[in-house]
């Protein structure tokens, strides 16, 4: 619901901070919410601004069913993860100038220019903070907290519980820079992103105020500066309120009531059922889902004319247009006369059941245990809690404090993305290493042992110790320490580069001294004055922090490559050294160095083949906790585990999984049995009672980026695996499942190197898992893509696709391994921008079940695509689905959930068969939380999951549970995802994004065929379709906005430099007619400019000046001079106009028509369908100067006109809105005849056979020219 043109309006007087608006102008605001129709009465905001010499005030009327509800703390945490205002202002002299509208991409702010990203906020403990980053790029200092400076805000919860009130004040010197000022006239770009906690520990954030013709990015607003809107800091206030706008083009007229704003939204939910006149009748069984498609003389689908509409049970009645299947807000075309005959197909809605989740040990499938982009690094524990950390997080939190139990305490990330490792702890405060610098410093950062919540090195006033704190006599500081322990007052930090561990004080932060230890390593405090350290990856050495002294206390047992990893310490004094390289075990030392155990087998855990969990591998980090149990940070990936053991008998005693691979990526369900599954290189089973997954164990550790499991001609289940996920070509890993955890590899698949066709096939002859020579193949091959690409494009029955072949399995060899000869791939016929569709990490498309069909993903990163779908053998193309906003970039800017739109695909993820009326089956993922089901008749079967995130609802984590209501995972980036259909015909889903979800899938044996019917459409009905269309071209228009700025400019033939800081709207109909126009004024002139793409540049052939128009190339400006004329008039009334210059005889010549003039120079105009309609004047304007640049080696030419204004009857001033438009007509090549009408805001100007029809006005569609 983007809003433009934002009004700051000056403070009416003294303003008070006090969460109170009685002092307020409200009349300049804006009302904000993603989604009106659903959340406007539980996720919207109003946001309101005023302004004085000294301030910029802002107000903030929440709605919000669980106001000032945050949980993070102002200390360290990020605000904007739930509750809190954020908008960033952008101060300059000028802000329309190039250097601020499209700075160089790594530039900063130019001199006079000041960007400010606010975010503000009321944290769980109460305290508030206004927040001030400087600079487009975050990289130009800031404050903390802007009321240190002078800044005000107060919040104040609505007494209904339902809302509250933000109100600030923030000084102008804060957003500017000197030199610039803020009074009335000025211009500021601002935007405006409120956010809201929503559902369990999800939020909703809402992006409005943009600049209007230019793609606005959702989801990286912050740091696209570009689409921001602007702000004029207006000269009066009490205005009159602007209508709510919505992305589609409606708007809602709002009026003030007792000072405030009220919105009128009558009529704003609408039906979702198609308008049109040709009835087509049918009756629902039950009450229902029903979809329904028409299919042409050549079987081709024409339109899709239902997806999954709801009706109740009986007689039914939908319309058809006339038009084939529209694209989001982007109407069809109408289709060709002939015989069209419809069919439906019905069902009760299918439901999703969890059965499990694997890869997590945490309570529920999205409350998780550990993060997802890294492994276990660390552990710590204190005498209530345990800590546990990872290399990286970004979905789920890389800090993990639970009780000696494993029941989660709370959790922490350091920024979006983080690492948290090394950790200590004294009982009182948690100090943690975040080596990743992204969004927080790289430093040892510090909570509350007890609640998870921030602290401050008193000293530094901040909870980062970075590592120039304590090097700072180096240029490069380390970028990171070995090892941390704290205790007594005291943290102790070790470097192994430096030969040192630096003592720090555990209050103040101020490095108290460094002691002189040898290579060290991890570090444990006996108190703090001793502490034990691992000296050149072998001693185990007590320092005397007082004399720094070093006494060695014992050396590890190691063989070759083996080293001391990790050091952890008990209350009797024991010392356990985790050991890695050749062995992986702890080795424990009793307090007077010797020898006591090992825990764990000597050699490590199996790293393939059956699980052994009394074995570890890669001790990275340990801790014993309060009950005495040992716990182990084993640092991989296959899988990610931290493991617990007994002290005293070195018995294994629990573990705990987590996270998955990052959006749940490369996971599969085995179809023979749909509680075994696969992911992170690993086999899980699901305890059918408890939904929780237990490691079966390592099937590779090659990587396992996307899985898929196939059933060959042979009745062999088999698994094929790529280590790759997005980018880059991966080899494919075919394995045969021989029974649990026991997988041999049958058969490789090598993708062609660069600038290669050759593709090398291995498969394994004599069973023994080998290449040999005699079994590898190469082909050469182009075979335009690959087989693994976002996912991994193998059908059911081992045939690969994602490429324009389909590779289908030519027999196995004696022990069973798949062979594949590309000699004998089927190439296959598709969209003729076959080799432009899929993208980032996506390729061609997939294959049907029974490989007869394909399906093509559509391009990347666009607005409007298809997903097409060819018949193999015939090469016939049968039907077409729009895919809108295509891959996570395009889903950026995607509009609200709608039932049947596919917003923000990745790829197509897996392919079954069903019984009629499904068929083959094809499911779509996206980054918006659903994924799409289509069936091999073109029909749109069901969304899976949900993707309105106000809908979320998160169930009791137990098998069974319903997850109708939850996203496949986190909502966006959940990347992962896979089908399977079982054995017995069930249809499974794996989803998730800190884990492995494993889904059922209920309700096809529901779907039924509706019995269908024929439509005829002949010429009348064309054309009255194509009358439907104009209409919804220009409802998805919706009201345009058109900035005319004060200027004079030269005409010089360069629009860009003669308007020079005057932003231009775009628009075309065609690519090879594409216009664009801007406008100007001043006292004594209306300046406007054209630059048109015409392929017979201004040539027109009209025998008088008045039938330009209708007679080859022109321009076009109408425009309604009447403020006050009613604004959706139907025809033109007085003070419309109609300005037409084209080529006259060689010369440039404009022309003014009026519909409806006091002084009357009538011209009457006629056509075969009108014979007489009269114009009250038409006029040659003889004052214009117009200046016409035409090229026709580059195929365009430009137009510049200056207009006298009294020749218009126009007097613009700053403020003043107007309705009109702005165009271009095309000729034919012998420039006689108009055959193209390209208009900025009226989009019904397809008619160009009428003369007539060509010269109407029509105000209705008219955008808005705002005068500044």
């Amino acid at each position: 619901m983007p809003s433009i043109f934002f009004r700051i309006v000056p403070a009416p007087g003294p303003v008070k901070i006090d969460g109170m608006f009685d002092d307020w102008d409200l009349t300049g605001g804006v009302f904000a919410c993603g989604d009106v129709e659903n959340a406007r009465d539980r996720y919207a905001v109003w946001f309101h601004a005023m302004y004085d010499a000294q301030n910029l005030y802002v107000l903030a009327r929440w709605i919000d069913q669980t106001p000032m509800d945050n949980p993070g703390t102002s200390k360290g945490d990020y605000g904007f993860r739930s509750d809190c205002l954020q908008f960033r202002v952008v101060t300059a002299p000028d802000v329309t100038a190039k250097e601020v509208l499209q700075p160089d991409r790594n530039a900063n702010d130019a001199e006079k220019v000041r960007t400010s990203h606010l975010t503000c906020w009321y944290d769980r403990d109460g305290l508030d903070v206004i927040d001030i980053a400087w600079g487009r790029r975050f990289n130009e200092q800031g404050l903390k907290d802007a009321q240190t400076e002078g800044a005000e805000q107060v919040f104040v919860k609505n007494a209904d519980g339902k809302g509250y009130v933000q109100e600030l004040s923030i000084p102008w010197k804060l957003l500017t820079k000197p030199g610039v000022e803020m009074k009335a006239g000025s211009k500021i770009m601002l935007t405006l992103e409120p956010n809201f906690g929503a559902g369990a520990g999800g939020r909703l954030t809402i992006k409005d105020i943009f600049r209007p013709g230019v793609a606005i990015d959702r989801v990286f607003t912050f740091q696209g500066n570009g689409c921001w809107g602007f702000a004029t800091l207006e000269p009066k206030g009490r205005l009159e309120p602007r209508p709510v706008r919505l992305s589609d083009g409606r708007e809602f007229a709002v009026r003030m009531q007792d000072g405030l704003p009220q919105i009128d939204w009558t009529g704003l939910v609408k039906s979702r059922l198609p308008e049109g006149f040709k009835p087509i009748r049918f009756t629902v069984p039950e009450d229902g889902y029903v979809s329904l498609n028409l299919y042409g003389p050549d079987g081709r689908v024409a339109r899709q004319l239902l997806n999954m509409a709801f009706f109740a049970k009986g007689e039914q009645e939908v319309r058809w247009d006339g038009l084939t299947t529209m694209s989001v807000r982007m109407p069809g075309q109408p289709v060709a006369p002939g015989e069209y005959t419809w069919a439906a197909i019905f069902h009760k809605g299918f439901n999703l059941k969890l059965r499990g989740w694997a890869a997590n040990s945490g309570p529920a499938p999205w409350h998780g245990w550990g993060a997802d982009h890294g492994d276990p690094i660390a552990c710590a524990a204190d005498r209530e809690r345990v800590y546990a950390g990872w290399s990286g997080g970004e979905g789920d939190k890389p800090l993990v404090a639970c009780d000696p139990q494993g029941r989660i305490l709370w959790k922490n990330i350091r920024g979006g993305i983080a690492s948290a490792g090394p950790i200590a702890s004294d009982g009182t405060t948690v100090y943690v290493f975040n080596g990743i610098g992204q969004y927080a410093a790289c430093a040892i950062y510090r909570l509350d042992a007890k609640s998870g919540n921030y602290t401050e090195w008193s000293k530094l006033k901040s909870t980062d110790l970075t590592m120039k704190h304590l090097w700072p006599e180096d240029e490069k500081p380390p970028q990171g320490p070995s090892g941390l322990a704290a205790a007594g007052g005291r943290v102790f930090v070790s470097f192994g580069d430096k030969n040192a561990v630096v003592v720090v004080d555990a209050e103040t932060g101020d490095v108290q001294k460094r002691l002189a230890v040898a290579n060290p390593g991890d570090v444990e405090a006996a108190s703090a004055n001793a502490i034990f350290v691992v000296s050149e990856g072998r001693h185990l050495v007590r320092v005397d922090v007082e004399s720094g002294q070093a006494q060695p206390v014992a050396s590890a047992a190691l063989q070759e490559k083996e080293w001391v990893s990790c050091l952890a310490l008990d209350p009797a004094g024991r010392l356990y050294a985790g050991i890695r390289g050749g062995r992986h075990h702890v080795q424990v030392f009793g307090p007077d160095g010797k020898a006591l155990r090992t825990i764990g087998r000597p050699e490590g855990r199996s790293l393939s083949g059956a699980w052994t969990p009394d074995g570890m591998f890669n001790p990275a980090g340990l801790a014993v906790d309060a009950e005495g149990k040992l716990w182990v940070a084993e640092q991989d990936g296959s899988p990610r585990r931290v493991s617990v053991w007994d002290t005293q008998t070195g018995a294994f005693v629990k573990e705990y999984f987590g996270a998955s691979s990052y959006g749940a990526s490369g996971a599969a369900i085995n179809p023979v049995d749909p509680y075994l599954m696969v992911g992170q290189g690993c086999e899980w089973r699901l305890d059918p009672k408890t939904g929780r997954g237990s490691c079966v164990g390592t099937i590779t550790r090659e990587g396992m980026g996307s899985s898929r499991f196939g059933i060959g001609s042979n009745g062999r289940l088999y698994l094929a695996t790529t280590p790759g996920f997005l980018h880059g070509k991966h080899p494919v890993r075919i394995f045969e499942r021989l029974g649990d955890a026991d997988y041999k590899l049958r058969t490789v698949l090598y993708p062609p190197a660069d600038k290669s066709n050759d593709v090398k096939v291995w498969a394994d002859a004599n069973g023994d898992g080998q290449e040999q020579a005699d079994e590898t193949k190469t082909y050469t091959i182009d075979l335009g893509g690959w087989i693994q690409g976002w996912y991994l494009s193998m059908a059911p029955d081992l045939a690969f696709y994602g490429t324009q072949y389909r590779i289908r399995v030519t027999g196995f060899t004696p022990c069973g391994a798949p062979q594949y000869d590309l000699a004998q791939a089927k190439k296959i016929a598709g969209p003729k921008d076959w080799n432009q569709r899929g993208g980032m990490g996506a390729w061609r498309g997939h294959g049907s079940a029974d490989g007869r069909l394909m399906l093509f993903n559509a391009g990347y990163g666009v607005d409007h695509g298809t997903v097409d779908c060819y018949d193999i053998e015939s090469g016939r193309e049968l039907w077409t689905y729009p895919s809108n906003f295509t891959g996570v970039h395009g889903s950026h800017r995607a509009c609200a959930a709608e039932p049947g739109l596919i917003r923000g695909a990745y790829d197509i993820i897996g392919t079954a068969r069903f019984p009629e009326p499904v068929g083959n089956l094809w499911v779509i993922g996206t980054n918006k939380g659903e994924w799409h089901a289509l069936t091999e008749r073109g029909f749109y079967l069901t969304r899976f999951f949900e993707g309105d995130p106000t809908k979320y609802q998160f169930p009791e984590p137990v098998p069974g549970a319903s997850l109708d209501a939850c996203p496949p995972g986190a909502g966006e980036e959940a990347f992962g995802g896979s089908i399977t259909q079982g054995t017995d015909g069930k249809l499974s889903l794996q989803g998730g994004h800190i884990s492995f979800w494993n889904v059922e899938v209920t309700g096809f044996e529901n779907v039924k065929s509706l019995p269908g019917g024929k439509v005829t459409i002949d010429e009348g009905d064309v054309k009255l379709a194509g009358e439907f269309r104009a209409r919804l071209l220009q409802s998805a228009a919706g009201m345009k906005k058109m900035t005319v700025k004060k200027a004079t400019p030269p005409f010089t033939g360069d629009l860009g430099a003669d308007f020079a800081g005057i932003e231009p709207v775009k628009y075309q109909r065609q690519e090879n007619a594409s216009v664009a126009t801007v406008l100007a004024y001043d006292d004594r002139y209306l300046y406007a400019g054209w630059a048109v793409r015409d392929d017979t540049p201004w040539v027109n052939g009209a025998d008088a000046p008045e039938f330009m128009y209708a007679r080859g190339d022109t321009v076009d400006l109408q425009l309604g001079t009447d403020a006050k004329a009613p604004k959706d008039r139907k025809e033109a009334v007085l003070g419309d106009l109609r300005l037409s210059i084209g080529s006259f005889q060689g010369k440039p010549t404009a022309v003014i028509y009026r519909k409806v003039a006091h002084e009357k120079n009538p011209k009457s105009f006629s056509s075969g369908v009108v014979k007489d309609y009269r114009m009250d004047s038409v006029t040659v304007v003889a004052d214009a100067k117009i200046e016409v640049k035409a090229d026709k080696a580059k195929r365009g030419y430009v137009v510049e006109a200056a207009i006298p204004l009294t020749v218009l009857g126009l007097e613009p001033k700053p403020g003043l809105s107007l309705r009109g438009d702005v165009g271009a007509t095309h000729g034919n090549k012998d420039g006689n005849d108009t055959v193209l009408r390209t208009y900025w805001s009226n989009q019904n100007t397809g008619l160009v056979s009428d003369e007539v029809f060509e010269l109407q006005m029509a105000p209705a569609n008219w955008g808005e020219l705002v005068f500044e």
